[in-house]
């Protein structure tokens, strides 16, 4: 499955740029209306991003700067929640009990 079929969106820390963060409709399971959320640590405009220290949050390294070719470290892991556990690696979800080694 490709992050560009689950209605992604850039998150934004005010109006406009920097494009700090993604959200997309989170891939569990067929129909799964629940968003997941993060955060990067620079921005898509390259711009650093603001320390998330609140509750622990994390910030997620990117590479690339499109939906089709985005990529994220660490995985994005939202089984606490009951939903998805992977990562997006060069735009294609890649579930947790699916990657490679």
């Amino acid at each position: 499955m490709r992050l560009s079929d689950l209605e992604p969106a850039w998150l934004h820390f005010h109006e406009g740029p920097p494009r700090c963060g993604l959200g997309f409709r989170c891939p569990c399971k067929p129909g799964c209306t629940e968003r997941l959320h993060v955060m990067f640590d620079v921005s898509i405009d390259d711009v650093p991003a603001p320390p998330m220290t609140a509750h622990g949050a994390l910030q997620w390294k990117r590479d690339g700067k499109t939906f089709e070719t985005l990529s994220l470290s660490p995985s994005i892991d939202a089984t606490g929640f009951g939903h998805w556990h992977g990562w997006i690696r060069n735009g294609e979800m890649v579930t947790a009990e699916k990657a490679p080694p």
